[in-house]
């Protein structure tokens, strides 16, 4: 989601989890069309090697 803050000369993009706002690459990423803060960015992913690593567990115990 795009921003524009009328005292900057940049575009800002806000978080898209925690509504943080801030300048794309230093303090936003865009991921898969989404953008996210590098903290939110951060917990999303793991959160996914989290379910990852618990689903091959699920796996291993099933054979």
């Amino acid at each position: 989601m795009l921003k524009l803050d009328p005292y900057s000369e940049s575009i800002l993009f806000q978080c898209g989890r925690c509504r943080r706002v801030g300048e794309l690459f230093t303090e936003m990423i865009e991921d898969e069309g989404s953008f996210y803060c590098w903290n939110c960015l951060g917990e999303i992913r793991q959160a996914g090697r989290r379910a990852r690593k618990d689903q091959e567990g699920l796996e291993y115990a099933a054979h």
